[in-house]
Order: C-alpha cells, then structure tokens, then sequence
C-alpha cells in the first residue's frame, strides 16, 4: 500500500504528512510566504459595512472583514469544495481494516505506519480505543523478520559481552563523574559518592553554627543588670514556683526568661531583663519550658499561653 499524498496550498506540489492530515503546506517557506501575500492583499482588514449578501444562498450576514464573500464555511466548502486528496478515509480507526492489515500479516506498528503514511502514535492510540492489543515482539520479529535473523557474533565480540570492558570502564566511560569523593578534611577514601566528609569530620564539622538546627547559642552574660532583677523576681513571687507552687528560699529558685534572651541580646539586655519577662520556676519545671520552646509542640502551649506568639528562630 503506497503512502497518501497532499497537495500544497502555495507551491502546489504534492508530500507525505508525518503528524496530521489538516496539514497545508509542504515547508516553512511556503507557510511564512502564504501569510505574507495574505496580509499584503488586506486580508485581515475589518469591514465597517452593516450587511453583505451570500455568493452561495444569497442571505444577508454581518462580515467580519471587508474580503468576506459567504455567510459561514458550509457555503465556502460548497463553492470551493476541497481537493480529492484531502477526502482521505482514516483507515486505522475501522476495526475490520486492523485486523486485516495489522493482525493477519503480524507486521509492527511502525512498519504499518510507513505503509499509510500516519504516525505510529495515532495507530497505537486507536488500538486502545478499539479494546485491542498490539503484537508483542516475540511475534513481530520472528523468523526472518528478525534484523538478526541467520547471523552469529565472531569470537572477539563474544569476549567483549561476556568479559570487562576496560575501554569504557572507569575515566573512559561517558557518564564518569570522577568516582568515589575523597573526605575534604582529612582526604580519607570514602565509600559513597554523594558523601564530602567521613564520620569523624563531619561530627565536628556540624557542631555549633554550622548545624542547621542552630539557633544563637546561649549566652552566660545576661548584662549588667541581671543580678538585680533576679532578686526583684523572686521578692515579687514570694519565692514560689509559679508553675507547680513549691516554695523554697535555699538552694534559690531558677529565674526564667518567658520570651528567650537569645531573641533580645546583649543589645536589648533592659527589655530581656524587664520584670514582665521574668518568672521564679523551680529547676524541673525550669527544664519542661525550655522543651516547650525548643520543640514547638503546640499541643503543650494551652498551659503556657505567653508562648504562643513567639518568634521561630
């Protein structure tokens, strides 16, 4: 079966569609000058008239540009039917046809494809639609259908397949990325290769600001006037905890920063260090609210309401 052609709306030779019938012109060139001798003769132009008769029935229509001559494309198609190659019938959504052509010779997808001219995507595609499988390869290439059928490979090639292959092992190979990576500390060999340090580098490596979970650090000096706030503190809760009520003069009870110093500094130590961020808490329940802080778990955060509108470091 020889592939169908079309004719070229400008050059007027004839060519073989590869993606779809609607196709009109054989190249890009006859394309860009089709357009350009289309816009030179005004074709787009708008037409300001009210009301222009059809050519074909003779009804009055409202044109959209002044070149317009029929009331709707069923009157143009009639006046100017296509050419006969256009009229191809699609062959490969007939069930009955696949089954003749494609079933009955056992002839792959894209072997039929070459014979009609039509991508092996559609016919594919059509299969599915008709609820039919396509042949496996073990049908399709059997016998001499095969491209190897009735040949052997020679002793070298043999050797090749089943031995190494050193020409593209390695720094020969295409896809090579420089191997396993070297620690950049200690250049010690490592095993994978997404790794950069060993174990030993990395612990210390990723201690302090280099953690990601790093969030300033705690500071030991909490400004001039700590001291002095810390006693106001504990005299204004007649030391006792204000969370479980435990009351105690020695050891001192904890003094505890309700929105931590680490978000105020040495900077804004008289703002930390205001006697409304301050609070006497005994040293086990001191622990629990730096969890609460450090964690985040809101379901905990009902007890302690000043946290809810914290800032996260």
């Amino acid at each position: 079966m020889q592939p169908h052609k079309l004719q070229c709306y400008f050059c007027n030779s004839l060519f073989i569609p590869h993606y779809s019938w609607h196709k009109r012109f054989c190249s890009k060139n006859c394309r860009e000058k089709y357009w350009a001798k289309k816009k030179k003769e005004n074709h787009w132009k708008p037409f300001h008239g009210i009301f222009k008769k059809c050519e074909y029935c003779n009804t009055k229509y409202k044109p959209i540009r002044d070149s317009q001559k029929y009331c709707s494309v069923k009157c143009s198609n009639k006046m100017h039917p296509p050419p006969p190659n256009r009229l191809i019938p699609k062959y490969w959504t007939n069930k009955k046809w696949l089954k003749q052509n494609y079933f009955k010779p056992q002839i792959s997808i894209s072997q039929l494809s070459k014979q009609i001219g039509c991508s092996r995507i559609t016919i594919a595609k059509w299969l599915k639609r008709l609820e039919l499988k396509s042949l496996p390869k073990s049908i399709v290439q059997k016998g001499n259908k095969n491209p190897f059928y009735r040949k052997k490979h020679s002793k070298k090639t043999k050797k090749k397949l089943k031995g190494p292959r050193p020409h593209t092992a390695g720094a020969n190979n295409h896809s090579w990325t420089g191997g396993m990576n070297k620690c950049i500390d200690c250049e010690k060999q490592l095993n994978g290769y997404k790794a950069k340090r060993c174990e030993k580098c990395s612990f210390a490596y990723y201690i302090g600001k280099n953690n990601q979970n790093w969030k300033g650090g705690k500071e030991p000096y909490y400004g001039p006037d700590w001291q002095s706030h810390q006693k106001q503190a504990r005299k204004r809760d007649n030391n006792t905890c204000q969370d479980c009520g435990l009351y105690q003069i020695k050891p001192r009870l904890h003094v505890h920063h309700k929105i931590p110093f680490r978000y105020f500094r040495l900077e804004k130590h008289q703002e930390a260090n205001n006697l409304a961020n301050l609070i006497t808490v005994y040293v086990p329940c001191h622990g629990k609210r730096h969890k609460i802080i450090n964690s985040f778990n809101y379901q905990f955060l009902t007890d302690f309401p000043e946290y809810q509108n914290l800032p996260k470091s």
